[in-house]
């Protein structure tokens, strides 16, 4: 989970120089709905 952040938020802006075109928010949903998939408590 530690390296899973760590490269989420080191690794924007190498992502950014390769595609400037990105889309951000779609950016920021899937690693937000990454995060809340990985910390949902199991039933």
């Amino acid at each position: 989970m530690a390296s899973m952040v760590q490269r989420s938020v080191e690794g924007l802006p190498m992502l950014l120089e390769l595609r400037p075109d990105l889309d951000l928010d779609a950016y920021t949903a899937e690693i937000w709905t990454l995060f809340d998939l990985a910390t949902r408590p199991q039933p």
